[in-house]
């Protein structure tokens, strides 16, 4: 078949060559209204390209990841909680917890280790004063408990006695030899009888201290 210029040029309007190209969608590009009219023609992924995904803190739905919010007040109690422990510890340490247990009758007194020679002749210098005490004996009444119940903590210079009714925290005059003392429960007076050596060389230096004081120097 021969076909002149004329019949060229209808065949091809006809088959739409000059038809401007309209873009379109491909597999992995993202649509937006730029690309929708026509006017403007944006660069578009290709089919397989590699895309970076960036993992950020903002949920699909809008504002932050609610498992991110939840570990965030998680951290925060947590934190809190050891400032509070912290604050307690300080406290425990600085002054001491109130406590409506009562506290328990008791008295101190002074022991000397006495022999025939002090009774009869006088020859090692005692006195019936507490400056030449050998050791303190405290007696303290406990009643309604067994021993069981009483807990006893004896430090150089402390007594901290305690049960289930009764607190006891008391100052010694001086410094004891704790570990050479001794405990006794007498179960029909309901009394704890603690036996404590003293420690002569502190002892001595305390009541120079104290006369040191006393005088101003």
């Amino acid at each position: 078949m021969d076909f002149g210029v004329g019949g060229m040029e209808s065949l091809a309007n006809l088959l739409g060559a000059d038809r401007e190209e309209e873009p379109e969608h491909q597999f992995g590009s993202a649509l937006n209204p730029g690309t929708l009219d026509g006017k403007k023609k944006e660069e578009l992924a290709k089919p397989r390209a590699k895309i970076e995904v960036k993992v950020n803190n903002r949920d699909a739905k809008g504002g932050i990841k609610e498992e991110l919010i939840d570990e965030s007040v998680k951290d925060e109690a947590r934190n809190k909680e050891r400032d509070i422990w912290t604050d307690q510890e300080v406290n425990l340490q600085s002054e001491d917890m109130p406590d409506d247990r009562a506290e328990p009758h008791y008295e101190v007194l002074h022991k000397q280790n006495v022999g025939t020679e002090d009774v009869f002749l006088g020859l090692s210098e005692k006195d019936p004063s507490s400056n030449c005490s050998d050791g303190l004996l405290m007696k303290i009444h406990l009643p309604g408990c067994k021993l069981k119940d009483i807990d006893c903590d004896v430090k150089e210079q402390s007594v901290h006695v305690q049960s289930q009714f009764h607190v006891l925290n008391h100052i010694l005059p001086y410094p004891v030899d704790k570990e050479n003392g001794k405990a006794q429960w007498e179960q029909k007076s309901e009394t704890l009888r603690l036996t404590l050596p003293i420690k002569k060389k502190e002892m001595v230096e305390a009541l120079m201290d104290s006369m040191h004081q006393n005088m101003g120097i």
